[in-house]
């Protein structure tokens, strides 16, 4: 196995309080190639949050723990149904659990992941009350974003495009690409 001497994101975030908008954006764009590249391969991955993200010694980022993955036969119509992850990064469909997901649940994490990159935490959360997956899903379905007031107007843009209850209305793999956050970023070489 590779040893990943860079550690884990979580501890990059939690070191720092947060992240330079600059290296989000660097370490963002792996990650969502390496969610387009899932998706390509029929993959939904399913668990994306800071802890399962490696920094290899290069400074680049690598997905671990694919416990929750699951292949499917057709990933732009076809559905997983088990209710997996963790609270706070997982998409309300997948929390509901009732009608299946797809590989938008990927997507909504990418936009937590932006909130906690850059902003310092998670957008449904709650001062007051405890963080269950309830509250979440509750925060959510009332619209309750906290976003981070960090977050400059193109990342803020781009989470809330992200961050919305209808999986049908999230943002795709290339509109997040194509967004004005990501500006500057050259697709083809951030391998």
């Amino acid at each position: 196995m590779e040893y990943l001497s860079g550690g884990e994101l979580i501890r990059l975030i939690r070191k720092s309080i947060f992240i330079s908008e600059t290296d989000s954006k660097f370490y963002l764009a792996e990650i969502v190639l390496a969610i387009e590249s899932l998706h390509t391969k029929g993959i939904i991955y399913r668990d994306l949050k800071p802890e399962n993200i490696l920094i290899d010694a290069g400074g680049h980022v690598k997905l671990i723990d694919f416990g929750f993955a699951k292949c499917l036969k057709n990933i732009n119509n076809d559905r997983a149904y088990t209710e997996c992850g963790t609270p706070g990064y997982c998409a309300p469909e997948v929390m509901l659990g009732k009608a299946g997901h797809t590989y938008k649940a990927d997507i909504w994490s990418i936009g937590i992941l932006i909130c906690e990159m850059i902003g310092g935490f998670i957008p449904f959360h709650s001062k007051n009350e405890a963080n269950s997956p309830a509250n979440i899903l509750e925060m959510v379905r009332t619209g309750t974003l906290n976003l981070p007031k960090n977050l400059k107007s193109s990342a803020r843009d781009l989470a809330k495009n992200i961050l919305v209850e209808d999986p049908t209305s999230r943002f795709e793999i290339q509109q997040i690409k194509d967004h004005g956050f990501f500006r500057g970023i050259d697709w083809e070489n951030i391998k």
